[in-house]
């Protein structure tokens, strides 16, 4: 241009005019091609360091921020924002940047709701030079109202789905992002949609993870209290402590099925403080709550009415695959039990199964070391006592064999046989015991005659019913058919009842032996009017070596196994045994066996 200036002041030259002109064309044109090329380089070299950059980090915030300013600086838009779907699928703005890397204010924050929908919905991406005048959003108010020019919005695909979108824009320029703009931010997208929900999945996962970390601090501090409890109703009411404060309940028990075929009733109660219950809604927890026996039968954890729409959790506790026990959790309606509230239940009973089961075995193993202690001592005075008297007796005998008549020594005789007979009702007792025990008590059945039995039954009770001014009463219904049983362990039975109702019935009482028709079956009772006994009594009757502590049963003599023994062996007879009883109205004892069916009458069918 210089030299050209120079000819022009001299004279004109039309020839090395036309010459230069073109030189200065070829060297613009040659310019014009370079410089187009250096922001595409640029472009790439950016776009480069950028994807680069929003894979160095874990953390969700500094990724999203680090995606939107890379997509303006690329672009060259005014603002940017970035969109993830939440949970109910709707799009919610996460990052809202301007040029200068910094944030939008929440008043500043406006943008095309439409075409982000648009670019989600259709899952592809949208360019529009002049939305204001696209006919595809020029119709809608938030393009209108804040006269939107130049916009691009990209969804973000990770495994074939969207997780959101990004959207940039520049409001008072039209025609300032073109399709190269468009390709430069989708390959930005992709990156950055992977990125994000690396992110995401690290977020959620790093959360997960702690949250297990909290629970098994939590589940550990459990373990460490309720391991060191070995009194089973202490730890039952650390455990439903426990559990009411993990379920937000207000109130829990701990119900349990004392022998098969009995109901779940309550055994512990724990109220949180200030809850109030009626205690009688507790005592008898299957009628009062029948979902608690599918509870109880299927082992899982579930929610259930009390009829009035107030929930209720049953919890049950499980050991070697059965229910041994269930606790009942009251004042927590359905939408307060969280999966995770349930998920900690259920570690929880799991854990306070064992700890109960060894709480309960433990207490056991001390009623019974009790027991047998009182047992030996029972037995040592049992036998201890009739062994001096047979001395007594014997000695005396010797000493005066001389002096005593016929008489004299008949009775002295009679009470050596029947003190025999007493240690000889001990031992066998403790004999049937071992033989049940080792599995060799054995039955010889044969068809028993109802009255042949009931007379037996009388001959050997009846010096102590007179000794004990009982008034004695059969009933047995006429023309009772025959029963298939082992007659002297049938006996044993009858005698063992009949026995434990004189012991326990004060003098001049009612013993009655019953034997009635019951469809196929007959009925055998014994009723007293003794003492009774309570609920806590009857849920003991059949422990070996049990005896009721007050001072009336503790002055009768016994061993605590005749109703073991007569448990057991009704069993065996293929029944159970039934008690009723009410303190200070006496008990009723009673057990079925089936009619024998004669070989004619079959004949005749």
């Amino acid at each position: 241009m210089r030299l050209l200036d120079a000819r022009l002041r001299k004279h004109i030259d039309a020839d090395y005019l036309q010459d230069l002109l073109k030189q200065i064309a070829s060297t613009m044109e040659l310019l014009i091609a370079n410089q187009s090329e250096l922001p595409e380089r640029s472009r790439l070299d950016s776009l480069y360091d950028v994807t680069k950059a929003i894979g160095t980090s874990l953390d969700l915030d500094t990724v999203l921020e680090q995606v939107m300013d890379a997509c303006i600086r690329l672009t060259g838009a005014e603002h940017g924002f970035l969109m993830l779907l939440s949970d109910d699928g709707e799009p919610e703005l996460k990052v809202a940047r301007q040029f200068d890397q910094t944030s939008l204010s929440p008043d500043e924050v406006q943008y095309s709701r439409t075409i982000v929908n648009y670019a989600i919905d259709h899952a592809e991406s949208v360019l529009t030079s002049n939305a204001v005048e696209d006919p595809r959003f020029s119709g809608q108010s938030s393009i209108v109202d804040l006269s939107l020019r130049s916009i691009m919005s990209i969804p973000l695909l990770v495994r074939g789905g969207v997780i959101g979108a990004v959207y940039v824009e520049n409001q008072g320029s039209a025609g300032l992002f073109s399709n190269d703009d468009l390709t430069f931010l989708e390959t930005l997208a992709g990156q950055a949609a992977v990125a994000i929900d690396n992110a995401k999945l690290f977020s959620v996962t790093g959360a997960e993870l702690t949250h297990r970390i909290d629970q098994l601090r939590e589940l550990r501090r459990i373990d460490q209290k309720l391991s060191g409890l070995v009194d089973f109703d202490e730890a039952g009411m650390a455990l439903l402590e426990i559990a009411c404060r993990l379920a937000n309940a207000t109130c829990a028990c701990l119900g349990q099925i004392a022998s098969k075929g009995e109901p779940i009733r309550s055994v512990l109660t724990y109220y949180v403080d200030g809850a109030t219950l009626d205690v009688a809604e507790f005592e008898d927890l299957g009628a009062t709550y029948p979902p608690l026996k599918h509870i109880w039968d299927t082992g899982k954890v579930e929610l259930f009415s009390d009829g009035e729409g107030e929930q209720l959790l049953g919890l049950p506790l499980i050991v070697n695959e059965k229910t041994f026990a269930i606790i009942v959790l009251k004042g927590c309606a359905e939408h307060q039990i969280t999966e995770d509230q349930r998920d900690m239940l259920v570690r929880l009973a799991s854990r306070a199964a064992i700890t109960l089961e060894n709480a309960r075995l433990y207490a056991g193993i001390k009623e019974a070391d009790r027991a047998k202690s009182e047992f030996v001592g029972i037995v040592a005075h049992d036998l201890k006592s009739p062994m001096s008297s047979i001395r007594g007796y014997a000695e005396l005998l010797n000493m005066r064999r001389h002096e005593l008549d016929a008489e004299s020594i008949e009775r002295y005789s009679q009470h050596i046989i029947g003190t025999i007979d007493h240690m000889t009702a001990i031992v066998s007792d403790l004999s049937d015991i071992s033989r049940i025990e080792s599995g060799l008590f054995y039955f010889e059945p044969t068809t028993v005659v109802i009255d042949e039995l009931v007379e037996s039954a009388r001959n050997t009770v009846m010096p102590e019913i007179k000794a004990r001014e009982h008034e004695w009463i059969v009933e047995v219904g006429e023309n009772l058919p025959n029963v298939q049983a082992d007659f002297y362990r049938l006996l044993q039975v009858l005698n063992n009842l009949i026995s434990n109702a004189y012991k326990y019935t004060p003098n001049g009482g009612k013993i009655t032996l019953s034997v009635q028709k019951q469809g196929d079956k007959l009925e055998f009772a014994v009723s007293d009017t003794g003492i009774g006994m309570d609920t806590s009594q009857l849920a003991n009757i059949g422990k070996r070596f049990w005896r009721a502590s007050d001072k009336y049963t503790r002055s009768q003599p016994g061993t605590g196994l005749g109703l073991t023994i007569t448990q057991l062996i009704i069993r065996q007879m293929g029944d159970q045994l039934r008690v009723e009883s009410e303190p200070g109205k006496g008990s009723r004892f009673s057990f079925c066996l089936p009619i024998t069916v004669r070989t004619s009458s079959l004949s005749e069918s």
